[in-house]
């Protein structure tokens, strides 16, 4: 099960994991009500804050079950388990969804499950599947790809998109001394030895906007050498022959910046890297800081600005599905208002607007999904959109559209 109609006791299912659910049983006892954690005050209200969830209790499968089948009026379940695939976790983050729907029916963001439901206040507790067997089973972002280390079993499994490989030589040759997932947030200090043999990097479908930062320092500081690599187009293939000079722009369309002292001497000497996004339209425009708070204010308005434009930023997302600025205060998230705000220090807000704004509040959205259309969607079905006409600045959320026009399509790495 997706979905629900609560209101036609009608369900959303996805014919999908044939063959891979076992164990069916009716399940929604008190025991498996989440947060899990019931009758713990601490732990509970530190889950329900990680969700921004302060409703009720919810009916929900035991650990590692998704939902086959309900009875609303006896608040049971059917629950089913999904086989695991070599070493490969099947079920990953949980999600509490309220206001998202599809094809009529409350229902969890693609590439996620029924694990709960509260009938009542209509929330849906949703768990991602990392099995698939198709793209669009998959969460926002993430590929259907073949489980390399298990590939006798024919395992499918959900991955971030794009990878980097560090090569022992130049120009994307010899041994590979790592390859990491591009994903935005994903960052690894103390390379180790390995490190200090990479000279070369190749990009394997790598979104357009994709960040990449190098540093000869263990813990990213650009004390020593380092270099920031920003793809300008989505990228299936291509080699930054050198991490010290331009990369042939024939092969990979990056901008290569921050090399020092002039003339670099980064390569094989690479010790640390991170990955951040930028969000871009279509029209190569880029979402950047833009009118800063007023004093005693807490929340910045955002603007649309050439992506390498001093207002332009580095943005990542976490898997609670807030987006920050790298470099910021972490309890600061792209916020949308909906239905506006007005806050309790006089900030005002219209609807629609979006701003920088505390993570933890209620009154409005800080949770997106970056669908496979382009769209950057908050889960009340509205979408990032950016205004008409060329030198109009200041983006704002709508009503998400299908057929998805080109005001509504982001290239972002999350």
């Amino acid at each position: 099960m997706t979905g629900i109609n609560i209101d036609t006791s009608s369900i959303l299912c996805l014919d999908a994991y044939d063959g891979l659910l076992f164990d069916e049983q009716v399940d929604g006892s008190p025991a498996t009500q989440w947060p899990r954690e019931e009758g713990v005050p601490f732990i509970e209200s530190v889950v329900r804050a990680s969700h921004a969830y302060f409703g009720p209790t919810l009916h929900s499968c035991s650990k590692d079950r998704v939902m086959t089948g309900v009875h609303l009026g006896r608040n049971a379940f059917l629950c089913s388990q999904l086989r695991r695939l070599g070493v490969i976790e099947v079920l990953g983050r949980y999600q509490v969804v309220q206001r998202q729907t599809r094809n009529g029916a409350l229902a969890c963001p693609l590439g996620m499950a029924m694990a709960g439901l509260h009938a009542g206040n209509r929330t849906l507790l949703c768990a991602e599947v990392r099995l698939c067997r198709q793209n669009d089973q998959c969460s926002a972002g993430n590929r259907c790809k073949t489980n390399e280390a298990r590939a006798r079993q024919n395992g499918l499994y959900c991955r971030p998109p794009g990878a980097v490989r560090l090569h022992k030589d130049d120009n994307c040759r010899g041994d590979i001394v790592r390859s990491v997932g591009a994903a935005s947030g994903t960052g690894i200090r103390n390379l180790g030895s390995g490190g200090d043999d990479a000279r070369s990097a190749l990009f394997l479908g790598v979104k357009d906007g994709t960040i990449m930062e190098v540093y000869d320092d263990s813990n990213f500081s650009k004390g020593d050498d380092f270099a920031i690599i920003t793809t300008r187009r989505d990228v299936a293939a291509g080699c930054v022959g050198n991490l010290d000079l331009p990369p042939n722009r024939t092969i990979l369309d990056v901008n290569v910046s921050g090399t020092k002292p002039t003339g670099g001497n980064l390569a094989g000497k690479v010790s640390s890297l991170r990955f951040f996004s930028q969000i871009k339209h279509t029209d190569g425009r880029c979402l950047g800081r833009g009118v800063p708070a007023r004093s005693g204010h807490t929340a910045e308005k955002l603007l649309l600005g050439g992506c390498a434009d001093p207002g332009a930023v580095q943005w990542y997302r976490f898997e609670d599905g807030t987006i920050k600025i790298n470099g910021l205060r972490l309890d600061r998230c792209l916020a949308a208002f909906v239905d506006g705000f007005q806050s309790e220090i006089g900030e005002s807000f219209q609807p629609g607007e979006v701003a920088l704004k505390f993570c933890d509040r209620l009154q409005y959205d800080v949770r997106w999904t970056h669908t496979p259309e382009g769209q950057l969607k908050i889960y009340s079905n509205y979408c990032l959109t950016r205004p008409d006409g060329p030198l109009a600045r200041t983006p704002r959320i709508e009503p998400c559209q299908l057929p998805v026009p080109e005001t509504q399509i982001w290239s972002a790495n999350f």
